[in-house]
């Protein structure tokens, strides 16, 4: 009869395994020869294949593409004006603030960019497919009220003033629904991914094929899944049943 393992062999062979890790990790965050960003752009892309929120990947992609020395980026196919919008649209996103308000979650999106025409046309359109929803009582100047102060019965809505399109979007994007926000997440994650998956394979190309297949398989092993597991998960998207998630 096989006797059971030991409790205080398996606490050696856990110890033994984390010491492991540890010394990789020690020799993987050293900075090579190649170039003194290339431990860090190995980890960020490693890091990447285990993200299925598509905004969390969408923003750690374009931080690695921003790691790349700029004597080295003529190399790479890669946009780096679209590179500024995709990391500019999910930092906001990704920073979105809740004000509730009686039974109301007031969502509102704090762009890192003025307000205005040129910077609506660059950053916004796009990607803009859909009309969010929107709690209009709250919005603060394209929208005519019957009252002239808020209480927690909505007062009539005279005129909601959906021109300069520009200005309207940033007065809007103030006081989303949750759905509302729902909406605009999706319809910008459907536009970067595919671009987000392009630059990813390109920045591949730029490290030691080894170490990162190594970085890999050490986050693998951290995780309860497979790498391959974990890959088909980052390829699918987020499957976050929280919009806010």
């Amino acid at each position: 009869m096989s006797k059971k393992p030991k409790k205080k062999d398996s606490e050696q062979e856990t110890r033994n395994e984390e010491e492991e890790d540890a010394e990789f990790l020690l020799g993987a965050t050293r900075a090579p020869r190649q170039g003194s960003y290339e431990h860090f752009l190995i980890q960020s892309l490693a890091q990447t294949i285990f993200m299925t929120d598509d905004l969390k990947r969408t923003k750690a992609v374009t931080v690695a593409a921003l790691m790349v020395q700029e004597s080295e980026r003529e190399n790479l196919v890669i946009d780096y004006d679209i590179v500024e919008v995709l990391n500019g649209v999910a930092t906001a996103m990704l920073n979105y603030s809740v004000r509730k308000i009686g039974e109301i979650d007031l969502v509102a999106i704090p762009w890192g960019f003025t307000w205005s025409e040129e910077n609506f046309e660059k950053f916004i359109v796009p990607w803009l497919t859909v009309r969010p929803i929107y709690y209009p009582h709250f919005m603060r100047t394209h929208v005519v009220l019957g009252k002239t102060h808020y209480n927690w019965e909505y007062p009539p809505i005279i005129k909601i003033i959906e021109e300069p399109l520009w200005s309207w979007f940033f007065d809007v994007v103030t006081c989303l629904s949750v759905e509302g926000y729902s909406m605009m997440k999706n319809a910008f994650t459907a536009w970067a991914i595919p671009k987000v998956q392009q630059f990813l394979a390109e920045l591949t190309h730029m490290v030691d094929p080894n170490l990162y297949a190594e970085m890999l398989g050490l986050y693998s092993r951290r995780g309860k899944q497979s790498l391959s597991e974990k890959v088909k998960e980052a390829t699918e998207g987020s499957k976050s049943e929280n919009p806010l998630g």
